[in-house]
């Protein structure tokens, strides 16, 4: 009884990723291409800066609240529509500068990994409380990379950038 109950919690985890996966493909559908050359380019420019070798594509959609990143295997830079309008050049790197450090550590499949440990305990309480702070912690080591790359002299403008995106697009 008790494998039952096991496989049946593992077939429901995969049923709710897979959910997930395709809601998300469904609301990204009509994301376009951001045809915007001089954001192209500083994510480039910021990528050539922190040692990441082919940086991702920048995707305007409508079916976002914040700049996330997508794909393992071919990553997408996914912007709110108008980001680029509403934040200066500054901002920006250091938004780029963020999410490029998410895939400098490779967190895009370290997440895809995590899911299939979660799927296989999803019955233990501790398994969920340490992916949370791993989680958290995550985001905590990507601000490091960020302050690190800009400057300890420029943590209070990334901190106000920070601030801002959980004002404005979350």
């Amino acid at each position: 009884i008790a494998a039952g109950v096991w496989l049946a919690g593992v077939v429901g985890m995969v049923l709710l990723l897979v959910a997930s996966m395709l809601r998300l493909n469904r609301r990204l559908r009509r994301s376009r291409p951001l045809q915007d050359a001089a954001a192209q380019a500083l994510l480039d420019e910021c990528g050539r800066e922190l040692g990441v070798r082919a940086c991702p594509t920048l995707v305007e959609s409508e079916a976002i609240g914040s700049p996330a990143l997508t794909g393992v295997f071919r990553p997408r830079l996914l912007l709110p529509s108008g980001f680029t309008s509403h934040f200066s050049r500054a901002q920006l790197r250091l938004v780029f500068y963020h999410e490029l450090a998410h895939l400098r550590r490779r967190d895009l499949l370290l997440n895809w990994l995590v899911a299939g440990l979660q799927t296989l305990h999803w019955f233990n309480p501790l398994v969920w409380i340490g992916f949370s702070r791993w989680r958290a912690d995550r985001e905590l080591a990507c601000d490091a990379i960020v302050l690190e790359a800009v400057g300890a002299d420029h943590s209070q403008e990334y901190g106000a950038t920070i601030r801002r995106l959980l004002e404005n697009f979350t």
